[in-house]
């Protein structure tokens, strides 16, 4: 096989497949404020890939020590709860697409996201992509969370490919700048918090949606059997 081509694909999960950083900017900011805290959408925009424990040092940063982030979280996630209950959980456009393209033709796949264990499951669960990761790797299983690269070079090792021949499909600069450093390829899909010059300079594709992406295969994997498949949501 030609070197230049990848061998497996790792995604991340919340603002990239699943439409959920917004529904969780908007739970965070009302909880907060049930609270008297007024937590800003720039507040927010700096919590995004984060794992937990990340995220509730940079609001006590914010905020001051006596921030109540475990209590305010765990409402966020009582009211959050309940929108996914009466509303569900939307994938993004684009997203089943690209994932049933790469299974289609035995690329194997993995999850990378910030979010606990049972938390990421129970979202892959309701937006109905569960079958599609077979491997995943959770903030609560490795010790530095993202911009550190240890969530995806511990994805790597569990696919049992070189990082350097995993491509990686981040929406957070965090993310980006985890996977980069893991020494995989990124193709970045922006959500709530657009790149700088910077982070631009780690990806080798922006894309403004999953959508482009099943064009753009071609480019990084060999597949084995023919032509790929025009698939569509």
């Amino acid at each position: 096989m030609n070197h230049r081509f990848h061998l497996a694909a790792v995604f991340d999960m919340d603002g990239l497949l699943i439409d959920s950083e917004t529904i969780a900017r908007r739970y965070w900011i009302e909880a907060a404020s049930e609270f008297g805290y007024t937590l800003t959408e720039e507040h927010y925009s700096q919590l995004v890939g984060r794992k937990v424990e990340d995220s509730f040092k940079i609001l006590r940063e914010i905020f001051g020590e006596e921030f109540p982030a475990e209590t305010i979280r765990e409402r966020k996630t009582v009211l959050r709860e309940k929108y996914i209950s009466e509303h569900g959980l939307p994938v993004k456009p684009g997203a089943r697409a690209v994932l049933q393209l790469l299974k289609e033709n035995r690329i194997p796949l993995a999850l990378a996201t910030s979010t606990e264990k049972s938390r990421a499951k129970a979202s892959l669960l309701h937006a109905g992509l569960t079958a599609y990761f077979p491997i995943m790797v959770t903030g609560d299983q490795v010790k530095h969370g993202k911009p550190a690269p240890d969530i995806y070079l511990q994805t790597a090792k569990l696919l049992d490919v070189d990082s350097n021949r995993c491509l990686a499909f981040e929406d957070s600069p965090f993310g980006v700048q985890a996977a980069h450093s893991a020494r995989m390829s990124v193709i970045m899909v922006p959500d709530c918090v657009q790149p700088t010059t910077k982070v631009k300079g780690l990806t080798t594709e922006v894309l403004k949606s999953l959508t482009e992406a099943p064009a753009l295969l071609d480019k990084y994997f060999s597949f084995e059997e023919g032509p790929r498949r025009q698939n569509v949501d």
